[in-house]
């Protein structure tokens, strides 16, 4: 299952070199594509500690959404991208 394969992704994405003053916003989906109690947390968990590693990044919830984001929410996705354009301009 690809659970099984989460934590092998996990472990390659930490070790892309995000610099840490890139602004970001994590958008987690309301709906997993998960089951169990413990993999929703581990994925979650992933999402926390992601965000926490930098104060230039963020998370929003989709709620109502599942792990098609752009599709079940455009709004949230199109909101995401405006505010990290008006973020980049106005560091310029």
């Amino acid at each position: 299952p690809i659970i099984e394969a989460y934590p092998a992704t996990v472990a390659r994405l930490r070790q892309v070199d995000i610099p840490p003053a890139t602004p970001t916003i994590d958008i987690v989906a309301e709906r997993t594509w998960v089951d169990t109690p413990e993999e929703v947390d581990a994925i979650r968990r992933a999402h926390r500690d992601f965000v926490a590693a930098s104060s230039h990044r963020r998370a929003v919830f989709a709620q109502g959404s599942g792990h098609h984001v752009m599709r079940d929410r455009p709004d949230v996705v199109l909101d995401a991208v405006a505010e990290l354009v008006g973020t980049v301009r106005a560091r310029q």
